[in-house]
């Protein structure tokens, strides 16, 4: 297929390419590679895992809604310095060299994409702070989001492998499990 398509306009001849590489949002972002991907996926989980881990031990001692959302702010900030930092710090020891423009613009990327699985947390917190419901109901609600956002996360990374059905199946329920033994563990750490 041609990814040139023409048309007539008013008498003038308008070209557009149609052709997705030569858009102008690839010469910005090009595709990510496979490591890429893998890293941004593995960053998202880690902060959604802490997120989780944090939201639980918040709801057994809860305080004030305006502390726990700053508990929580304090813990994904510091998972995501902490993953910028192994990350520079690990280049630096395979490769001998600090990261160039390019590997830091994909660190900060997959470090700060993943907060986007905070997002909910925070609104819901933040309608506690505001006085809309309780703190309690508000953790809860919010470690339940964080489990389905992992969840989520993993089926829309495994959306394409080549595998059968029912294996994706099989590690999407592992996974959920090992989000409710997250959840059982802390709740006996700190219950």
């Amino acid at each position: 297929m041609d990814p040139l398509a023409s048309s007539n306009i008013y008498g003038y001849a308008v070209v557009i390419n149609t052709d997705r590489k030569f858009s102008r949002r690839r010469q910005f972002t090009p595709a990510a590679t496979p490591a890429q991907q893998t890293d941004s996926l593995r960053e998202g989980i880690y902060v959604t895992f802490t997120a989780l881990s944090v939201t639980l031990v918040v709801a057994s001692h809860p305080g004030t809604p305006l502390a726990a959302t700053l508990v929580l702010l304090a813990t994904t900030t510091g998972t995501v310095l902490a993953a910028l930092t192994a990350d520079a710090l690990s280049h630096l020891a395979v490769h001998d060299r600090f990261l160039n423009g390019p590997e830091l613009r994909h660190a900060l990327r997959a470090s700060l994409g993943s907060l986007v699985t905070v997002v909910a947390p925070f609104v819901l917190l933040g309608a506690s702070t505001l006085g809309a419901w309780p703190l309690t109901p508000a953790l809860w609600v919010s470690a339940a989001v964080l489990l389905a956002t992992l969840v989520t996360v993993a089926a829309v990374a495994i959306r394409g492998i080549n595998v059968p059905w029912w294996q994706r199946t099989l590690f999407l329920l592992t996974l959920g499990v090992a989000g409710l033994v997250v959840v059982w563990l802390q709740t006996l750490a700190h219950g």
